[in-house]
Parts: C-alpha cells; structure tokens; sequence
C-alpha cells in the first residue's frame, strides 16, 4: 500500500467475477519464478525470505511500469 501512495494510485475494489478484471499480475509472477529456477529451499521462511527481498529490490518505476500494463 506504501508504493501505491507513494504513486498516487487508488485502491478500486472490485467483484472477484467482474468482466473488468485480468490478469495483470502474470508478468510479476513469471520474474520471481525465473529468480528462483534451481534453487531449493528447505523451509517456507526461506522462500518467503527471498520473495520479500526481491520486491524490495526494486524501485517505485518497477512497480509503476507492472500497473499501467
């Protein structure tokens, strides 16, 4: 929620069977599937762990750039 002041976006919330909806965080979930292709993890911290650091790791026009996709 912090980004998304920080961009001055708003929160809309809509019905899960809404025709207005897509898919559009497919593109984020293929980048941490590749950060994390041949790795093992031997807990759930773990993956949590490196999730959490991935989105640290990017910047506000990251994350500006997935939303106006």
């Amino acid at each position: 929620m912090v980004i998304l002041n920080e961009l001055r976006f708003e929160r809309e919330l809509l019905s899960h069977h809404s025709q207005d909806l897509s898919p559009s965080n497919h593109w984020l979930f293929s980048d941490i599937k590749r950060m994390q292709q041949g790795k093992r993890f031997g807990f759930n911290e773990a993956v949590i762990a490196e999730v959490e650091a991935y989105f640290e790791s990017n910047g506000n026009s990251f994350y500006e750039k997935g939303i106006k996709k």
